[in-house]
């Protein structure tokens, strides 16, 4: 079972890369929310595997050793290893949520630091939307989270793009306001430092960094009948500067090529045979996780286990 949970978890945390190629066939919306819930269910699986693995070494160590027995007979063959290796799991399995505590801690650290900055200052109507404008010559657009969030551009970006690829990045910027992206990222922050020591899996938090972005793209786009060509536009007219740690930012450097690529063909729509494709083939990747931990069960059990067996 626990061989069985880890592979469902690393299936599901590894989700992002597996189906990135899939999910350009659909709106950027649907496929970021799919993958979202794939990693935050994929974390859930490997402190459940992580716990499971731990449990009978913390039973041992309270003398409770009927329930071990127990724990045995429900989740198979104990994992070997003693108690040296039950108690690093142990502390891997407090670590894990403690990581991701810090993660979004600091993300709205910083998004409290940046409304912060702007508090006060008297914001303007661009494109229909309140925005505080900040005198600073590189060329930033962001949002900030939390409880009142706010669309912030700099002179720079204002100076830099005409008054239409201005209202098409407030409105990329409205965008991540109205989808609460910033939970998103608060969240994506906390999976990059929880699995620090696992690059997949940063990987993977930057392919849906990527689509949050690209979902903003498209709601920009939507309200213009050029608006694919102005979104782009924006996005190459200008060097950015770099965003802080976890705020929504129209000219996040990792993303540029990605969405100015996208931006060049029409829109996908998401149709019901196209969500199915992206939810079809998690599906099959599980099943395939799940039949191959279910034979490595018990090959491990008839090739490794019996010298473990009193552990």
């Amino acid at each position: 079972m626990i061989i069985a949970l880890a592979s469902i978890a690393s299936v599901l945390l590894a989700t992002p890369i597996l189906t990135v190629r899939v999910g350009r066939r659909v709106h950027p919306a649907d496929w970021t929310r799919w993958s979202f819930g794939s990693l935050v269910a994929g974390a859930v699986a490997a402190e459940a595997a992580l716990l499971l693995f731990a449990f009978p070494t913390v039973l041992r160590a309270l003398g409770a050793h009927a329930l071990v027995a127990a724990c045995a007979r429900m989740t198979g063959s104990l994992m070997p290893g003693g108690p040296v290796v039950g108690w690093s799991i142990a502390a891997t399995s407090l670590l894990l949520p403690v990581g991701f505590g810090l993660g979004m801690t600091a993300v709205r650290r910083t998004n409290r630091g940046v409304a912060a900055c702007v508090a006060g200052a008297a914001p303007v109507r661009i494109g229909g939307h309140d925005v505080v404008l900040v005198a600073f010559d590189d060329v930033v657009a962001l949002t900030v989270g939390g409880d009142r969030r706010v669309i912030v551009v700099s002179d720079g970006m204002r100076r830099a793009l005409s008054t239409e690829g201005l209202e098409a990045v407030v409105r990329h910027e409205a965008s991540h306001g109205t989808h609460g992206h910033d939970r998103y990222l608060a969240v994506l922050a906390g999976l990059d430092r929880a699995f620090v020591l696992l690059a997949f899996v940063r990987r993977s938090t930057s392919i849906v960094r990527c689509g949050i972005e690209r979902w903003a793209d498209e709601d920009a786009a939507a309200s213009h009948p050029d608006g694919r060509r102005i979104v782009r536009d924006a996005l190459v007219s200008a060097v950015f500067a770099p965003a802080p740690l976890g705020v929504a930012a129209f000219g996040a450097v990792a993303t540029i090529a990605e969405r100015a690529s996208a931006l060049q063909a029409p829109m996908q729509i998401s149709t019901a045979r196209r969500r199915a494709m992206i939810v079809g083939m998690s599906v099959l990747m599980l099943m395939a996780a799940g039949t191959a931990a279910a034979g490595g069960t018990q090959l491990w059990r008839v090739l490794i286990m019996p010298p473990f067996c009193t552990n």
